[in-house]
Protein backbone atom coordinates (compact mmCIF):
# COMPACT_ATOMS: atom_id res chain seq x y z
CA UNK A 1 0.00 0.00 0.00
CA UNK A 2 1.20 3.51 -0.85
CA UNK A 3 1.49 5.26 2.52
CA UNK A 4 1.48 8.69 0.87
CA UNK A 5 -1.82 7.83 -0.79
CA UNK A 6 -3.23 6.59 2.53
CA UNK A 7 -2.12 9.74 4.33
CA UNK A 8 -3.72 11.87 1.62
CA UNK A 9 -7.00 9.96 1.93
CA UNK A 10 -7.04 10.26 5.72
CA UNK A 11 -6.44 13.99 5.44
CA UNK A 12 -9.08 14.65 2.78
CA UNK A 13 -11.72 12.13 3.86
CA UNK A 14 -11.36 12.34 7.63
CA UNK A 15 -14.84 13.77 8.28
CA UNK A 16 -16.56 10.93 6.46
CA UNK A 17 -14.41 8.26 8.08
CA UNK A 18 -15.12 9.82 11.47
CA UNK A 19 -18.88 9.59 10.92
CA UNK A 20 -18.60 5.91 9.98
CA UNK A 21 -16.35 5.12 12.95
CA UNK A 22 -18.84 6.79 15.29
CA UNK A 23 -21.79 4.91 13.83
CA UNK A 24 -22.02 2.59 10.81
CA UNK A 25 -24.39 4.24 8.36
CA UNK A 26 -26.17 4.08 5.03
CA UNK A 27 -25.13 6.53 2.34
CA UNK A 28 -28.32 8.56 2.68
CA UNK A 29 -27.56 9.07 6.38
CA UNK A 30 -24.02 10.19 5.54
CA UNK A 31 -25.31 12.59 2.90
CA UNK A 32 -27.45 14.28 5.55
CA UNK A 33 -24.90 14.31 8.39
CA UNK A 34 -22.03 15.51 6.20
CA UNK A 35 -24.24 17.88 4.16
CA UNK A 36 -22.61 16.48 1.04
CA UNK A 37 -24.10 15.80 -2.42
CA UNK A 38 -24.70 12.12 -3.14
CA UNK A 39 -22.35 12.16 -6.13
CA UNK A 40 -19.53 13.57 -4.02
CA UNK A 41 -20.19 11.08 -1.23
CA UNK A 42 -19.99 8.22 -3.73
CA UNK A 43 -16.45 9.33 -4.63
CA UNK A 44 -15.46 9.71 -0.97
CA UNK A 45 -16.81 6.30 0.04
CA UNK A 46 -15.17 4.66 -2.96
CA UNK A 47 -11.79 6.13 -2.00
CA UNK A 48 -12.13 5.03 1.63
CA UNK A 49 -13.09 1.54 0.51
CA UNK A 50 -10.14 1.32 -1.89
CA UNK A 51 -7.82 2.11 1.01
CA UNK A 52 -9.44 -0.70 3.06
CA UNK A 53 -10.64 1.84 5.63
CA UNK A 54 -14.34 0.95 5.37
CA UNK A 55 -16.44 -1.98 4.16
CA UNK A 56 -20.09 -2.57 3.26
CA UNK A 57 -22.04 -4.96 5.50
CA UNK A 58 -25.76 -5.47 6.12
CA UNK A 59 -26.76 -2.38 4.17
CA UNK A 60 -24.40 -0.02 5.99
CA UNK A 61 -20.81 1.20 5.76
CA UNK A 62 -18.61 0.05 8.64
CA UNK A 63 -14.99 0.85 9.56
CA UNK A 64 -12.53 -2.00 9.11
CA UNK A 65 -10.17 -2.75 11.98
CA UNK A 66 -7.46 -1.10 9.90
CA UNK A 67 -9.73 1.86 9.30
CA UNK A 68 -10.55 2.30 12.97
CA UNK A 69 -6.86 2.28 13.92
CA UNK A 70 -5.96 4.63 11.08
CA UNK A 71 -8.74 6.98 12.18
CA UNK A 72 -7.50 7.00 15.78
CA UNK A 73 -3.96 7.74 14.66
CA UNK A 74 -5.10 10.59 12.44
CA UNK A 75 -7.35 11.98 15.19
CA UNK A 76 -4.43 12.05 17.64
CA UNK A 77 -2.26 13.72 15.01
CA UNK A 78 -4.87 16.43 14.44
CA UNK A 79 -5.25 16.97 18.19
CA UNK A 80 -1.47 17.32 18.55
CA UNK A 81 -1.29 19.85 15.72
CA UNK A 82 -4.08 21.80 17.42
CA UNK A 83 -2.10 21.84 20.68
CA UNK A 84 1.07 22.77 18.81
CA UNK A 85 -0.66 25.67 17.09
CA UNK A 86 -1.99 26.82 20.47
CA UNK A 87 1.55 26.93 21.90
CA UNK A 88 3.17 28.33 18.75
CA UNK A 89 3.61 31.90 19.98
CA UNK A 90 5.12 30.76 23.27
CA UNK A 91 7.65 28.26 21.93
CA UNK A 92 8.76 30.59 19.15
CA UNK A 93 11.68 32.09 21.17
CA UNK A 94 12.91 28.66 22.33
CA UNK A 95 16.12 27.35 20.77
CA UNK A 96 15.22 24.92 17.93
CA UNK A 97 17.79 22.46 19.32
CA UNK A 98 16.22 22.38 22.78
CA UNK A 99 14.89 19.06 24.16
CA UNK A 100 11.26 20.21 24.24
CA UNK A 101 9.23 17.23 23.05
CA UNK A 102 5.84 16.67 21.39
CA UNK A 103 4.75 14.68 24.47
CA UNK A 104 5.00 17.83 26.56
CA UNK A 105 3.07 19.99 24.11
CA UNK A 106 0.19 17.53 23.69
CA UNK A 107 -2.77 18.25 26.02
CA UNK A 108 -0.86 21.07 27.73
CA UNK A 109 -2.31 24.27 29.17
CA UNK A 110 -0.73 27.36 27.66
CA UNK A 111 -0.49 30.70 29.47
CA UNK A 112 0.47 34.00 27.86
CA UNK A 113 1.07 37.21 29.81
CA UNK A 114 -1.78 39.64 30.24
CA UNK A 115 -0.87 42.91 28.49
CA UNK A 116 -2.07 45.00 31.43
CA UNK A 117 -1.13 42.82 34.42
CA UNK A 118 2.56 42.74 35.31
CA UNK A 119 3.77 39.52 36.89
CA UNK A 120 0.60 37.55 36.25
CA UNK A 121 2.50 34.50 34.95
CA UNK A 122 4.70 34.33 38.02
CA UNK A 123 1.49 34.31 40.05
CA UNK A 124 0.42 31.23 38.07
CA UNK A 125 3.71 29.48 38.92
CA UNK A 126 3.42 30.41 42.60
CA UNK A 127 -0.15 29.12 42.66
CA UNK A 128 0.97 25.77 41.19
CA UNK A 129 3.64 25.23 43.86
CA UNK A 130 1.79 26.80 46.81
CA UNK A 131 0.27 23.63 48.27
CA UNK A 132 2.86 21.15 47.04
CA UNK A 133 5.22 19.06 49.18
CA UNK A 134 7.95 18.38 46.61
CA UNK A 135 9.36 20.83 44.08
CA UNK A 136 12.20 20.31 41.62
CA UNK A 137 13.44 23.19 39.49
CA UNK A 138 16.10 23.40 36.80
CA UNK A 139 16.41 26.86 35.29
CA UNK A 140 19.03 28.84 33.39
CA UNK A 141 17.57 32.15 34.59
CA UNK A 142 15.62 33.70 37.42
CA UNK A 143 13.08 36.50 37.36
CA UNK A 144 14.44 39.28 39.54
CA UNK A 145 12.06 40.73 42.09
CA UNK A 146 10.04 37.57 42.71
CA UNK A 147 12.36 35.73 45.08
CA UNK A 148 10.35 36.90 48.11
CA UNK A 149 7.11 35.49 46.68
CA UNK A 150 8.91 32.22 46.01
CA UNK A 151 10.28 32.16 49.55
CA UNK A 152 6.88 32.82 51.08
CA UNK A 153 5.34 30.02 49.03
CA UNK A 154 8.06 27.68 50.29
CA UNK A 155 7.52 28.43 53.98
CA UNK A 156 3.75 28.93 53.97
CA UNK A 157 3.14 25.17 53.87
CA UNK A 158 5.17 22.19 55.02
CA UNK A 159 7.32 21.05 52.14
CA UNK A 160 9.31 17.84 52.30
CA UNK A 161 11.74 18.68 49.53
CA UNK A 162 12.67 21.69 47.40
CA UNK A 163 15.53 21.21 44.96
CA UNK A 164 16.80 23.96 42.68
CA UNK A 165 19.46 23.60 40.00
CA UNK A 166 20.97 26.86 38.75
CA UNK A 167 23.98 27.85 36.68
CA UNK A 168 26.93 28.94 38.80
CA UNK A 169 26.85 32.53 37.56
CA UNK A 170 23.14 32.88 38.38
CA UNK A 171 23.63 31.77 41.98
CA UNK A 172 26.61 34.12 42.34
CA UNK A 173 24.52 37.01 41.07
CA UNK A 174 21.61 36.21 43.39
CA UNK A 175 23.83 35.90 46.44
CA UNK A 176 25.51 39.19 45.55
CA UNK A 177 22.33 41.15 44.84
CA UNK A 178 20.15 39.65 47.59
CA UNK A 179 22.57 38.24 50.19
CA UNK A 180 20.19 38.27 53.15
CA UNK A 181 17.29 36.80 51.22
CA UNK A 182 19.41 34.04 49.70
CA UNK A 183 20.89 33.27 53.11
CA UNK A 184 17.42 32.99 54.65
CA UNK A 185 16.16 30.77 51.84
CA UNK A 186 19.29 28.61 51.99
CA UNK A 187 18.69 27.91 55.68
CA UNK A 188 15.44 26.08 54.97
CA UNK A 189 16.02 22.46 55.96
CA UNK A 190 13.90 21.23 53.09
CA UNK A 191 15.81 23.21 50.46
CA UNK A 192 18.77 21.98 48.44
CA UNK A 193 20.51 24.19 45.90
CA UNK A 194 22.76 22.69 43.25
CA UNK A 195 24.74 24.22 40.43
CA UNK A 196 25.07 22.93 36.88
CA UNK A 197 25.05 24.21 33.35
CA UNK A 198 21.51 24.23 31.95
CA UNK A 199 21.76 23.36 28.24
CA UNK A 200 18.45 24.93 27.26
CA UNK A 201 16.84 28.35 27.52
CA UNK A 202 13.62 27.49 29.36
CA UNK A 203 12.98 26.75 33.02
CA UNK A 204 11.59 23.39 34.12
CA UNK A 205 9.61 22.83 37.32
CA UNK A 206 8.19 19.50 38.49
CA UNK A 207 5.56 19.75 41.24
CA UNK A 208 4.86 16.66 43.38
CA UNK A 209 5.69 14.56 40.33
CA UNK A 210 2.15 15.38 39.22
CA UNK A 211 2.57 18.57 37.19
CA UNK A 212 5.40 19.87 35.03
CA UNK A 213 5.87 23.51 34.06
CA UNK A 214 8.01 24.90 31.27
CA UNK A 215 8.81 28.59 31.73
CA UNK A 216 9.79 30.44 28.56
CA UNK A 217 11.66 33.61 29.44
CA UNK A 218 11.39 37.01 27.81
CA UNK A 219 14.21 39.54 27.83
CA UNK A 220 12.62 40.76 31.04
CA UNK A 221 10.19 38.51 32.89
CA UNK A 222 8.28 35.53 31.54
CA UNK A 223 7.22 35.15 27.92
CA UNK A 224 4.86 32.25 28.54
CA UNK A 225 4.10 29.03 30.42
CA UNK A 226 3.31 25.51 29.28
CA UNK A 227 1.80 23.33 32.02
CA UNK A 228 1.12 19.62 31.63
CA UNK A 229 0.09 16.81 34.00
CA UNK A 230 -0.09 13.86 31.60
CA UNK A 231 2.02 10.77 32.27
CA UNK A 232 3.99 11.18 29.04
CA UNK A 233 4.75 14.83 29.82
CA UNK A 234 5.96 13.93 33.31
CA UNK A 235 8.11 11.12 31.91
CA UNK A 236 9.78 13.64 29.62
CA UNK A 237 10.22 16.21 32.41
CA UNK A 238 11.72 13.65 34.80
CA UNK A 239 14.14 12.43 32.15
CA UNK A 240 15.33 15.95 31.31
CA UNK A 241 15.68 16.85 34.99
CA UNK A 242 17.62 13.66 35.77
CA UNK A 243 20.09 14.42 32.98
CA UNK A 244 20.78 17.87 34.44
CA UNK A 245 20.99 16.64 38.01
CA UNK A 246 23.51 13.94 37.12
CA UNK A 247 26.25 16.57 36.81
CA UNK A 248 24.91 19.06 39.37
CA UNK A 249 27.05 19.91 42.39
CA UNK A 250 25.47 20.87 45.76
CA UNK A 251 26.46 24.10 47.45
CA UNK A 252 28.16 23.50 50.80
CA UNK A 253 26.13 24.30 53.88
CA UNK A 254 29.05 26.34 55.25
CA UNK A 255 29.29 28.61 52.25
CA UNK A 256 29.05 32.29 53.08
CA UNK A 257 26.63 34.06 50.79
CA UNK A 258 28.31 36.71 48.66
CA UNK A 259 31.70 35.03 48.58
CA UNK A 260 33.13 32.76 45.88
CA UNK A 261 30.99 29.71 45.32
CA UNK A 262 32.25 26.48 46.84
CA UNK A 263 30.95 22.97 46.28
CA UNK A 264 30.69 19.65 48.03
CA UNK A 265 31.36 16.47 46.06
Amino acid sequence: MDTNSLADTLLKRFDCLQEIVKQPAEKRTLVASLEMPRSTLDDVVRELEQQNLIEYQDGKWHPTTFGRLAYQSQKEHIEFLTDLEKSKSIIEPVDPNCPLSPEFIQSADVHEPHPNVAGDLMAVVIDEIQDSTEIRIATPRVVAGYHDQFYQSCISDEKDSIEIILPRKVYNWLSSEYPEDVKEISELSSLKILCAEIPFSFGLTIVDNMTAIVVVFAERGIFGLIINDTDSALDWANEVYAQIRENAIPITASEEVGQELSYSE
